[in-house]
């Protein structure tokens, strides 16, 4: 019989780091966990920008694995554009997925013909907007039907308080989400090979198409690139940017013991993204892991009724276990219980006590329980009493009948 008792040792314990960062929002998670370790407004929605492409080459491969090599007509939908300032006189009333003449694009043609790969690396690296475009309608055959696929995905990996209106980023009053929906998408689409690759390249290299000349592709992610914004941990993954939503990041990173990701938003001057997501990796790579009892030896306050009675128990020696000081879980405690029945023995083993991670639902590690004192059954206590009883009246009858003779 097992028997879940939510006590939650680390309640009173569980923090997340204390740092400052220039990044008006922003939160760091456990890539492996999903557990947060920091945070600062990172549940209020704002503009992302590119940082929108993160979901949109996650929906890319789950659409079409690894079969890259696919072949693209570039929609003539998918290069629309107008000016900015269009779209602002006209209060955003054009597509939204139109392109802006002055944004980032990597200058695709209406009915040019390149590979889902050619694509794929032009969103990831280059944060080509037309890029976006031209695979969200080879996918859903239009933009907008790829739209509402990324809100509807969105929902699924639990962004609560995600819209897209775009699968690029530009700049739309409806088009928001927050730093802690964002990590989200990015945990999951770290977690495929193809993803990871792509935006940890430094550039990529195109073949010819029959509108254009061979064309590379370069990272604009500055953490990844030599220079004074460099971390050698980074491995990924997006930057953003427009006058709305100011600096924009999701960027991953690993040291062989712990693996990261941050996403900082509304930083001004944008560079400040760097300097927050490496001041955030510095803070969480520099932690020890500490030793916590989670279980300290002795009698316990799990119970169970057993015919009766109530069974006590303990245990001999203590549970410990090493975390991050800003990755305390919060833990639950299973009981699973033998058959019992009595008489039960003091000190007798009676189950298992198991410590569990109650937010990962994860088993941390386990102890036998024992009996904490002896029960006999009631029912034998009373017998006993009145069959002695019964022996001594007839000891005593049998000493008065040799009395009298």
């Amino acid at each position: 019989m097992k028997r879940l008792v939510p006590l939650f040792l680390f309640t009173s314990l569980f923090g997340a780091l204390e740092i400052q960062v220039p990044a008006e929002a922003g939160v760091l998670i456990d890539a492996d966990s999903g557990r947060v370790l920091w945070e600062k407004e990172a549940h209020v929605p704002r503009y992302p920008a590119s940082i929108t492409k993160v979901l949109t080459g996650l929906m890319v491969l789950e659409a079409k694995g690894d079969a890259l090599e696919e072949e693209v007509v570039v929609a003539r939908d998918a290069v629309l554009a107008i000016s900015t300032e269009e779209k602002r006189k006209k209060n955003y009333k054009t597509p939204s997925h139109w392109l802006e003449t002055n944004a980032t694009h990597v200058g695709l043609k209406a009915d040019e013909r390149l590979s889902v790969e050619t694509l794929f690396y032009g969103l990831m690296i280059s944060s080509g907007n037309d890029a976006a475009n031209a695979l969200a309608c080879h996918i859903a055959g239009d933009v907008p039907t790829f739209v509402e696929w990324m809100n509807l995905r969105a929902k699924q990996i639990g962004c609560r308080k995600t819209h897209f209106t775009n699968p690029h980023g530009l700049h739309h009053p409806a088009h928001q989400t927050t730093p802690y929906d964002m990590a989200l998408m990015a945990r999951l689409a770290m977690q495929h090979p193809i993803f990871r690759k792509v935006v940890g390249s430094a550039s990529y290299t195109a073949e010819a198409s029959n509108l254009s000349e061979p064309r590379t592709l370069y990272q604009k992610n500055r953490l990844l690139k030599k220079g004074p914004y460099h971390y050698p941990f980074a491995t990924g993954v997006k930057i953003g940017f427009t006058s709305h939503s100011k600096g924009t990041l999701v960027a991953a990173a690993e040291n062989g013991e712990r693996s990261l990701i941050v996403v900082v938003m509304g930083c001004d001057p944008f560079v400040k993204i760097y300097e927050s997501a490496r001041i955030l990796f510095q803070k969480a790579f520099e932690e020890k892991k500490e030793k916590y009892s989670l279980l300290a030896a002795g009698p316990q306050r799990f119970e169970i009724d057993v015919e009766g009675r109530a069974l006590k128990t303990s245990t001999l020696t203590p549970i410990v276990g090493e975390f991050y000081p800003s990755q305390l879980p919060r833990i639950h405690y299973l009981v699973e219980y033998l058959p019992l029945q009595l008489p039960i023995a003091q000190g007798q083993e009676v189950g298992k006590v198991f410590v569990v991670d109650g937010e990962q639902d994860k088993e941390l590690a386990w102890a036998p329980l024992y009996a904490a004192e002896a029960i006999v059954p009631k029912r034998s206590y009373r017998l006993f009493l009145f069959g002695g009883g019964a022996l001594l009246l007839g000891l005593f009858l049998v000493g008065a009948v040799r009395r009298s003779r």
